[in-house]
């Protein structure tokens, strides 16, 4: 026999051998396989409850986990074509029961390494928490709508935040007026431009919870804060945002000074990739926080505050379409009232609800409007009025007399003050005159008044407050023509100031003889030198001859 008769009897022996091993342990190869399936999968479902477990806890499931979940299933889907082939019997020629078994035997072997591989598996390792992200995406910024007043100051924030040397930007606006709408959107967009790797949104609020705040952060930088010690942990905050190089915290509605360094907000020189963005309904606030760049946030303009509204009733025709600018004017541009009322009027296919609806506005009474919500509308409002110096509420509750959108002199305001003896602690003019100038600028810091469209002018915010104080008047219907009979201030002791505006020179000149025949009592000369500042310069020296017998 030649060399090469020899290597093919070899080979032959071989396949033969091969050949009868598999067809001799077909059914043990079979059976193996059936159990080791049986035992995968009892081990894939054990691993699966864990992971629907986690996942229901909102943790991110390893990769790993996931990998040998997939080849589970692939594994026990080839095992059940195997056996399918199995199941066809002795009608199997002799090659495709060799193949039968030798791929069952293939098949058992990769199911008992994977399920001893995922019995392997802790369970408290097959998920994890990713890292807080808290970006605002646009259902949680439901509402927000992308006015040119609005875009113009989103666009100048997200340019304060790309400007290396700006690490601190305020944003400030009365209640109601949209700031953390807008800071929402802020941060929308600086995701979406990937300004920052991290994001931290925390609302502070009026009566701040320092504890509460910290812990919120920590959640969100995922750092365990345990200790009760308000120095502790700061410090570890303090330490944990040093491994920050990118990161925007927003923290929303602060109404005082808070110490950020001491809550463990600081970021060191070197992290110039670091911002702070802040609201708050006071800008003085926003400048002793530090911030480097301020924002101020007004109300909506007409055609914006229209638009609004028509968003949300829908389209509008005959009476309806002409009322609807009289109640949108009425809300005075505060896109919480817009809102809130727009949404008690939607779908009310009466027009004498939304007649009623714009009287009580304009008395000022909205909570009675069926639908709106007198928290939404006025509390933010209040609360930024209970928080005032007390010389700035008495100055806000004499501009809320005035009507809508009226000029406020703010001479007109030092005499009403002093006339109703509001400014206490001032015995001189010039003193109680700086008082009212100071006081007038803290409102426009709070955003409760603005610039009048004359200079030395202010206009008010809240002639919907209903503030007001006791009042008794007449309404002339002319300059001169006006009938004032000599019994008209009978019983109004208390009056300390009135106003005569636009008057003609006769009618207050019969105004005063009226006073002068009733007022005898102390207070009247106070009363009578406030209307002299005011008339002097126009009637001069005829006024102090109506005057003649009071004491200067």
């Amino acid at each position: 026999m030649n060399f090469l008769d020899k290597i093919e009897d070899k080979i032959f022996d071989w396949v033969l051998a091969a050949l009868g091993c598999y067809l001799i342990r077909y059914k043990s190869n079979v059976d193996n396989l059936k159990t080791q399936v049986k035992e995968l999968r009892g081990a894939r479902d054990r691993l699966q409850r864990i992971v629907d477990t986690d996942r229901g806890n909102l943790m991110k499931i390893e990769d790993d986990v996931k990998r040998r979940l997939t080849e589970s299933d692939d594994i026990i889907a080839v095992a059940g074509i195997i056996l399918e082939d199995d199941k066809k019997g002795w009608w199997l020629n002799i090659m495709s029961r060799y193949q039968v078994s030798k791929r069952a035997d293939k098949a058992a072997l990769e199911a008992k390494n994977l399920k001893n591989e995922i019995l392997k598996i802790d369970g408290n390792s097959v998920g994890y928490h990713e890292p807080t992200q808290v970006v605002e995406t646009a259902t949680s910024n439901r509402g927000y709508e992308v006015f040119e007043s609005r875009r113009l100051i989103l666009t100048d924030v997200l340019k304060a935040l790309e400007n290396p040397d700006i690490t601190r930007i305020g944003v400030y606006g009365m209640g109601g007026i949209g700031k953390t709408m807008l800071v929402k959107e802020v941060l929308k967009q600086a995701e979406k431009g990937k300004l920052f790797d991290k994001y931290l949104f925390l609302v502070v609020s009026n009566d701040p919870d320092l504890k509460r705040i910290q812990r919120e952060i920590a959640e969100q930088l995922d750092l365990e804060l345990a200790v009760e010690s308000e120095l502790v942990r700061a410090d570890k905050l303090r330490e944990r945002l040093k491994q920050e190089n990118r990161v925007l915290i927003i923290l929303d509605d602060i109404w005082k000074y808070l110490d950020l360094e001491a809550l463990g907000i600081f970021f060191g020189d070197d992290q110039k990739g670091c911002k702070l963005l802040l609201t708050s309904r006071l800008q003085n606030t926003l400048r002793d926080m530090g911030t480097q760049k301020q924002f101020p946030v007004e109300v909506l303009s007409g055609n914006e505050a229209i638009s609004l509204f028509e968003k949300i009733v829908g389209y509008l025709a005959g009476e309806f379409k002409s009322k609807m600018p009289q109640i949108v004017k009425e809300c005075a541009g505060l896109p919480i009232a817009i809102t809130t009322v727009a949404n008690a009027l939607k779908n009310r296919k009466n027009i004498g609800v939304w007649k009623y609806a714009l009287n009580q506005l304009k008395k000022s009474r909205p909570i009675e409007i069926v639908g709106t919500d007198e928290k939404a509308v006025y509390e933010s409002i209040k609360l930024s009025y209970d928080f005032l110096p007390d010389e700035e509420k008495s100055l806000l509750l004499l501009c809320s007399l005035h009507g809508e959108d009226y000029d406020i002199m703010i001479e007109d305001l030092l005499k009403y003050a002093v006339g109703w003896d509001l400014l206490k602690n001032d015995h001189k003019i010039e003193d109680a005159r700086s008082t009212v100038h100071k006081s007038v600028e803290g409102l426009k810091d709070s955003c409760l008044l603005l610039d009048g469209k004359n200079n030395g002018t202010v206009k008010c915010m809240t002639q919907k407050e209903g503030f007001s104080f006791r009042q008794k008047g007449f309404r002339k219907e002319s300059k001169d023509t006006v009938a004032i009979p000599d019994s008209f201030f009978e019983g109004l002791k208390d009056l300390k100031v009135l106003k005569l505006s636009e008057a003609g020179k006769s009618f207050v000149l019969r105004v005063l003889r009226v006073l002068r025949a009733f007022f005898v009592f102390e207070g009247s000369r106070q009363m009578i030198w406030m209307i002299l500042l005011r008339m002097f310069s126009d009637f001069g020296v005829e006024v102090l001859e109506v005057l003649e017998g009071f004491e200067a």
